[in-house]
């Protein structure tokens, strides 16, 4: 999700129109949400894929819970219930799924769905963060520290930074960073790469001139220097580079 840039896919089953517009406007843009009628709802093998799908059930049903889980197997699933009760809370919990009572506040919802893209990006298997000396990466908020003062990068070079990241010590083709960044493997594509690196490494290296983090791989690509075993800084709440070495890009 986030480390790719993608938005994450929200659907929200419900009839109550009030409700799925309070929805959308609380998690778009950062979000792509669909609203559909409430379950029960025939399943299709070609239905779209959702990471978190949102259910509206009052009173609570714990087979539409099912049902839905079952329809959506790689989502994260929470039920929109009516008011607070502990019991319920329990039930849903204990079926994998995510409570939510009404009236509810925007940053509660808010809340929940960042809990889900969390539950789904630690599934993957991946590391959170990527640290390097004194630069640190988080691959989940795409938030990047040098020395721990936040650093500003363009949309660029944060997809080069998250995709180099996400596989540190491993090197990644031009090719495949230039489709990443929507370039095609031109001549002029490699040259563009060249300098968004040049500039990339002004704000993630201590020497730019000698790259220690972002390596180049000479007819290649570029790695990320191998992430060491360190503990975080407190304040922090991984991608690939530059073998070549001296001046090279």
């Amino acid at each position: 999700m986030r480390a790719s840039g993608r938005r994450t896919r929200v659907l929200i089953l419900t009839g109550e129109a009030e409700l799925g517009r309070l929805v959308r406007t609380t998690l778009e843009p950062a979000c792509n949400v669909t609203t559909a009628a409430p379950v029960p709802m025939k399943l299709k093998a070609d239905a779209e894929a959702f990471d978190v799908v949102l259910i509206d059930l009052e009173p609570l049903d714990l087979d539409a819970i099912a049902h839905v889980q079952r329809a959506h197997p790689g989502a994260e699933v929470v039920a929109i219930c009516g008011e607070y009760r502990e019991a319920d809370c329990i039930e849903v919990l204990q079926r994998g799924a995510d409570y939510l009572a009404r009236p509810f506040r925007k940053h509660d919802l808010l809340a929940r769905v960042r809990v889900a893209e969390l539950r789904l990006f630690n599934a993957t298997g991946r590391p959170r963060y990527s640290r390097h000396g004194p630069l640190v990466v988080d691959l989940f908020d795409q938030k990047v520290f040098f020395d721990g003062q936040p650093v500003a990068l363009s949309p660029s070079q944060m997809k080069v930074l998250m995709l180099l990241a996400s596989r540190p010590g491993m090197p990644v083709s031009y090719d495949h960073i230039l489709s990443a960044l929507g370039a095609t493997e031109s001549p002029s594509g490699r040259r563009a790469l060249y300098s968004l690196v040049l500039l990339l490494r002004r704000r993630i290296e201590r020497d730019p001139r000698h790259p220690e983090v972002l390596l180049a791989e000479i007819g290649f690509g570029y790695r990320l220097a191998a992430s060491p075993v360190e503990q975080l800084p407190r304040n922090a709440d991984h991608v690939e580079g530059d073998g070549s070495g001296g001046s090279a890009v």
